[in-house]
C-alpha cells in the first residue's frame, strides 16, 4: 500500500502549539450564534412583508384591471353630513388610540419573552 501523503496544512496545523481557550469563549459564541438567529428571524419577517406587499399590489391591480375591462360604473364616493362629521372624528381617534395601545402592549410582551 502507498503511504498517504500529508496535507500541508495538517502538518502546519500539528506544528502550533495547543492554546486554552478564554474564560469566556462560551458566552461570547453564544451571544453570536443568538445574534445570528435574530438576523435570520429579521430577513424572514422582512420577506414575509416584501411578500404580503407585492401579493396586495397584484391584487389591488388585478380589481382595477377588472373594473376597467368590464366597465363597471364609476363608483362616487360621498362626504358624511357636516353634523355627523365629530361623530366620525370621535370614532377615528378611539380607534388610533386603541391601535396604539395594541402597538405598545406587543412591543412590551415581545420583549418580556425575549428576556
Amino acid at each position: 500500500m502507498k503511504r498517504k501523503e500529508q496535507d500541508p496544512l495538517e502538518r502546519l496545523f500539528k506544528q502550533i502549539p495547543a492554546a486554552p481557550l478564554p474564560p469566556d469563549f462560551r458566552e461570547v459564541m453564544m451571544e453570536k450564534i443568538r445574534r445570528e438567529a435574530l438576523r435570520m428571524q429579521k430577513r424572514k419577517e422582512r420577506w414575509g412583508l416584501i411578500a404580503v406587499i407585492l401579493a396586495s399590489v397584484f391584487m389591488l391591480t388585478l380589481a382595477t384591471l377588472g373594473f376597467i375591462y368590464l366597465k363597471i360604473p364609476r363608483v362616487e364616493i360621498s362626504l358624511p353630513r357636516p353634523d355627523l362629521l365629530p361623530f366620525y372624528i370621535y370614532i377615528g381617534g378611539l380607534t388610533l388610540v386603541l391601535l396604539g395601545m395594541d402597538y405598545l402592549l406587543r412591543r412590551h410582551y415581545q420583549r418580556k419573552q425575549q428576556k
